[in-house]
């Protein structure tokens, strides 16, 4: 058993609390302290400013502890992270970047861009048409998290945030058609202080079917 951490789960595009509750569940069953960095989807502003926000997020919720975190964070919450730590980064303890964006190759943009026109075509839950007041407004705000997730590119922020002792390590796998295993090793070829392991599962297992990676992230914890 590892000695228990203080974990932050940072959400990818159109990813809520809801979405992570089993894998803060099964963290939660294993003693952890984990919370959800919940995003509004009522926010304008330009696509910096969107972005800033979630990073602000972030950094909203690491304020209520008062020693270093973890943070879990899955696809484009993988830049909202970065982004935390880069302003704060004597209080990320560890990085845990599952299928992240901004790794992988340009091609990415046009497989997410695609991923984003069906998710606005089969939205049973409304997540972004919430109210027909801001039908508009929400689709704007997934535009642009969209575009930041294929766009972003996370090298020389690795880079950095491993210079100043933020240990990082990401979980990617060969099945993730948007963020690919082979792309992502391809990347982090030059930086040899990034652990990268290969796991099994499409891009969204990490939240439909957290209990395949459960074992995973322990042992992580664990060598922390």
């Amino acid at each position: 058993m590892s000695k228990p951490h203080v974990i932050i789960l940072a959400p990818g595009w159109g990813e809520t609390a809801v979405t992570m509750r089993p894998l803060r569940q099964l963290l939660e069953s294993n003693g952890h302290t984990v919370v959800s960095v919940e995003h509004s989807r009522r926010r304008s502003g330009s696509q910096q400013e969107v972005m800033a926000a979630r990073a602000d997020d972030i950094l909203a919720v690491v304020a209520a502890y008062d020693q270093t975190v973890t943070v879990i964070a899955h696809s484009l919450g993988a830049v909202d992270a970065v982004a935390a730590a880069q302003r704060l980064p004597e209080v990320f303890r560890h990085l845990i970047l599952v299928n992240p964006a901004g790794i992988a190759c340009p091609m990415a943009m046009a497989r997410l861009m695609a991923r984003f026109s069906r998710k606005l075509l089969h939205d049973p839950a409304g997540q972004w048409r919430v109210g027909t007041g801001s039908a508009i407004k929400n689709l704007r705000l997934a535009y642009l998290e969209g575009l930041s997730a294929a766009g972003a590119n996370l090298d020389s922020a690795l880079h950095e945030l491993v210079d100043k002792d933020v240990k990082i390590t990401v979980l990617a796998s060969a099945e993730d058609v948007l963020f690919r295993y082979s792309d992502i090793d391809g990347r982090l070829a030059k930086h040899p202080r990034i652990q990268l392991i290969e796991i099994t599962g499409t891009h969204d297992a990490i939240h439909r079917q957290p209990e395949r990676y459960i074992d995973n992230l322990q042992q992580i914890l664990t060598l922390m």
